[in-house]
């Protein structure tokens, strides 16, 4: 049985290293082998085959995306571990009015003698369905020859890459061949804009309305999605209380009614629904499988390139399928909150 990989490759460049060495050599290094698959004819040479980063250095890659991605860290990872998918079940709860909760769970106060009614949970079932995403990059004989560039430059390029991609699925997905994401989804509320409120604007109310609709426990997870058009017009602002609406922490980050707020670039333009969002992703779901990264060497022999290819499976959807209608109101909230178009 071959040993595991960080007893053959100890780091990623010495990995690639090898790589590029068995680039038109009559002998490889032979801890290829452990790693090599068959691509054509289905012989291991350098010239029609690729070698698979063994499973140790794909995860060290998919944590990087993890790391460089602002969202991705907040959402709750489901690996699936087995098959191609994986069900979650979930309580079906929309209302929390007595008879309702955790979807018809009820406990009686009862006096001597009398019998309670017979209540009952009802569940329902998440699958995810993690979704191809691909990258492929050729590498130039040149590059080839400095590995740690090239080993930095695969790493941070396609990480970011990944990161990006995934992100804006999150946030923008249709849930078709993607990700559902949160602007698609059906448990988010789109809050009212103010009566007489101009054309892509923001005003204190805007902030304060989305808050009052956020689930009570995501008050201390939730975040901020703006974009600098956002941040422009929300920080001169003050909120009902006089206070000022946009605050920064002592690392210089900033702050909108408490909770933290990331510039990043899925939300929508400025005046259409998504330009401002309301999260609290614990509440997200995101589902992988181990990723994949390929070499290889020859793909494009004339033009003296190499080629990577990296392979990522992902699904992700938010955990609740609606809107949750509280005890003692008719005011539905939720993890997610958007505003509605100021056009």
């Amino acid at each position: 049985m071959p040993k595991p990989y960080r007893e053959e490759f100890k780091t990623a460049a010495e990995f690639v290293g090898a790589l590029v060495s068995a680039h038109g050599a009559p002998h490889r290094d032979p801890r290829l082998e452990l790693s090599a698959t068959a691509t054509g004819q289905g012989e291991v040479f350098a010239s029609e085959g690729g070698f698979l980063v063994p499973v140790d250095f794909a995860a060290d890659l998919w944590n990087t995306v993890y790391d460089t991605g602002s969202i991705l860290r907040l959402c709750s990872r489901q690996p699936v571990t087995t098959g191609n998918a994986l069900s979650i079940p979930a309580i079906d709860e929309s209302s929390r009015a007595d008879g309702s909760r955790f979807g018809g769970a009820q406990m009686f106060w009862l006096d001597e003698g009398e019998t309670p009614s017979a209540t009952k949970p009802k569940f329902r079932s998440l699958t995810l369905k993690p979704k191809k995403l691909m990258g492929i990059s050729y590498a130039s004989g040149e590059l080839f020859g400095d590995v740690p560039a090239l080993t930095a430059w695969l790493e941070r390029t396609f990480a970011q890459e990944a990161a990006f991609t995934i992100e804006d699925a999150i946030i923008n997905g249709t849930g078709a061949g993607r990700p559902l994401g949160v602007l698609n989804a059906d448990a988010t509320i789109e809050v009212a804009k103010e009566s007489g409120q101009s054309a892509a604007t923001v005003v204190a109310e805007n902030f304060e309305s989305m808050m009052a609709r956020l689930w009570g426990p995501s008050r201390r997870r939730a975040v901020w999605l703006v974009s600098n058009a956002i941040m422009l017009q929300a920080e001169p602002l003050s909120m009902s209380n006089g206070a000022p609406l946009v605050t920064y922490d002592a690392a210089g980050m900033p702050r909108i009614m408490g909770r933290p707020a990331l510039n990043v670039e899925y939300t929508q333009p400025l005046g259409n629904v998504g330009d401002l969002i309301l999260a609290d992703f614990s509440q997200y779901l995101v589902s992988e499988i181990a990723p994949e990264f390929v070499s290889s060497i020859h793909i494009r022999f004339l033009f003296d390139e190499g080629c990577f290819r990296f392979r990522f499976r992902v699904d992700g959807q938010p955990a609740w399928s609606s809107p949750l209608t509280p005890k003692n109101s008719s005011t539905t909230e939720s993890p997610f909150i958007t505003l509605a178009a100021r056009e």
